[in-house]
């Protein structure tokens, strides 16, 4: 359904024809909020490959996973930053080091 909408654009069918066709880099205006998690599943289901997006800071990636998630359910990864502690750190938790390694092993295996 939400593929659909976007296969019907000459433009997005370029970009598509872009990258399979290894035409790199290729930019993109003009896409805001959701619009991008749309995109992102769109061409990933078109060109058959796994995207990989850079956030500009944790709030941008945290939105985008959750966007993400919409359409790809459990398939969205989050390599979360660095917890940043300004207390004694034996007060840590592992959970942010053990989602980032889990997040690794998966982006390496291709899942």
């Amino acid at each position: 359904m939400y593929k659909e909408l976007l296969s019907d654009l000459q433009e997005y069918n370029d970009i598509v024809y872009n990258i399979k066709s290894g035409s790199f880099p290729i930019t993109i205006d003009g896409v805001f909020g959701s619009q991008k998690a749309h995109m992102i599943y769109s061409l990933s289901n078109d060109v058959g490959r796994k995207i990989v997006y850079i956030a500009s800071n944790e709030i941008e990636a945290l939105h985008m996973y959750t966007d993400l998630a919409f359409f790809l359910g459990e398939d969205v990864l989050l390599y979360q930053s660095r917890e940043i502690l300004f207390y004694d750190i034996i007060a840590r938790s592992n959970k942010t080091i053990h989602d980032r390694i889990i997040a690794l092993d998966k982006i390496a295996s291709g899942h």
